[in-house]
């Protein structure tokens, strides 16, 4: 016979932790969290390429009339006027022929045939003295206006004019007047006939002493004309009329300019990594290196300057443009020339129309 329950027994001691039970199943996501302060502000990128071109505006309101220019100078003497009638019978007394250099200096329209086939030198030699002289005189005159030789007697527009008066005329250097106007600034350019024909205009000068030009700082952009050659000037013999002229008579313009160097990198550094170390300022007023958007680049047609042996080498760049405004070269900017053994040169090449 089984007697009553027993009183609960004293509590024993706690038993060792039991192991893991398997893990459960993922619990609903919570709502989220309040947002976060913002960050700190990063550096800038790089500058990006041009975009393409927009759309052309639509055109502006024609402006006011501008202020009447002032007079310009006197135009040369006009040439001989035809003989006149036969005077008495006494001394023939001849005016002077005109304006044309006279002496062995002038010889004459190069080109010059009379109707007898007879050239400029041997008809004037004929006709000296005589009255006869003054009609081969003019004869040449107009010969020499109407097919310009390029002497500076009888100027040509373009290097383009040159060789469409004449085919077989060689390359060389002629004396060229675009607007045909004033005959004291008509000036000496450089025709190449060989391939494109082209006009070039090289400076008055061409080459800038090479040399430290910083002596101390740190490498940074330095403008050569504004920063470091006060002074200097990038001057041609055209003048400002003469080369709006040569734009309104081309479709292409290029120059070069010729970065000579020493312990100083101009495209390239000692690595091989390419960046720009040199720039133009167009005449437009528009910054121009090798890594400008492809339209106004300049393109490194020989770089030496990647090495920094304490030799003179030499980086030559050259821009061409359809943008006829965009030349000659107005200033040129270097940066890698802080150091005390960095120094450079700048050599100016010509403006080249075609």
């Amino acid at each position: 016979m089984v007697g009553p329950t027993g009183l609960p027994g004293a509590v024993g001691t706690q038993g060792e932790v039991g192991v893991d039970g398997p893990k459960g199943d993922s619990g609903p996501t919570g709502n989220p969290g309040p947002r976060g302060r913002a960050g700190r502000e990063g550096p800038p990128g790089q500058l990006g390429d041009f975009g393409i071109d927009g759309f052309k505006g639509s055109l502006g309101p024609r402006g006011r009339s501008g202020d009447d220019g002032t007079p310009g100078p006197a135009g040369p003497p006009g040439p001989p006027g035809p003989p006149g009638l036969p005077g008495g019978i006494g001394m023939v007394n001849l005016p002077p022929l005109g304006n044309l250099e006279k002496g062995p200096a002038y010889q004459g329209y190069r080109y010059y045939r009379s109707e007898d086939g007879k050239d400029s030198k041997t008809k004037r030699t004929e006709t000296a003295g005589t009255i006869f002289s003054y009609i081969t005189h003019l004869d040449e005159i107009m010969q020499g206006m109407s097919k310009p030789d390029g002497s500076k007697n009888f100027p040509a527009k373009t290097c383009q004019d040159l060789k469409l008066c004449h085919p077989d005329i060689e390359s060389g250097e002629y004396f060229i007047d675009p607007n045909q106007g004033f005959e004291g600034d008509r000036f000496k350019a450089m025709c190449d006939f060989k391939t494109t024909t082209e006009t070039c205009i090289y400076p008055t000068k061409t080459m800038f002493q090479k040399k430290n030009w910083v002596s101390s700082g740190k490498d940074s952009w330095r403008w050569f004309l504004d920063d470091l050659a006060v002074g200097e000037e990038f001057n041609y013999p055209a003048n400002a009329v003469q080369l709006r002229y040569m734009r309104l008579n081309s479709n292409l313009v290029r120059q070069n300019i010729t970065y000579h160097c020493k312990n100083s990198h101009a495209n390239r550094d000692s690595f091989g990594n390419e960046s720009p170390y040199v720039k133009i300022m167009s005449n437009d007023e528009l910054e121009i290196h090798s890594s400008s958007h492809i339209k106004n680049r300049l393109k490194v047609l020989k770089d030496e300057c990647s090495k920094k042996d304490n030799k003179w080498h030499k980086t030559v760049f050259e821009f061409t443009s359809k943008i006829t405004d965009r030349l000659p070269i107005a200033d040129v900017a270097v940066f890698d020339v802080a150091d005390s053994n960095e120094e450079f040169g700048i050599e100016l090449g010509p403006i080249c129309f075609s």
